[in-house]
């Protein structure tokens, strides 16, 4: 499935998308004669999870390769710690929590 918008007069960003799942396969952006792509290469798909993520990307300029990017560990479905996800204060900062009651 493809999106395309028009982000700006003479620039357009095509979304390609796997249908029905909408799973992230490519991009393109064209602007001023020049077509910017980036593609997935490569995947990690849970059938369980019926979710696909990228695992290898590679970006072009005009045809011409510009960026590859590999991931070289993918994880899907594992418990992650709530406090991975809670940022800390830098050092020598404090935190403070205050909780809201209900008046009567």
């Amino acid at each position: 499935m493809e999106l395309r918008v028009e982000a700006a007069p003479g620039m357009t960003v095509t979304y390609v998308l796997r249908w029905p799942t909408g799973d992230f396969l490519a991009r393109r952006a064209e602007a001023n004669g020049s077509m910017n792509e980036l593609e997935v290469v490569e995947e990690l798909c849970d059938e369980r999870l019926r979710l696909c993520v990228p695992k290898a990307s590679r970006e072009s300029l005009d045809g011409k390769a510009q960026v590859s990017i590999r991931l070289t560990t993918v994880e899907l479905d594992v418990d992650v710690p709530a406090d991975d996800f809670s940022p800390r204060p830098p050092e020598g900062w404090a935190t403070q929590t205050r909780q809201v009651v209900e008046s009567e």
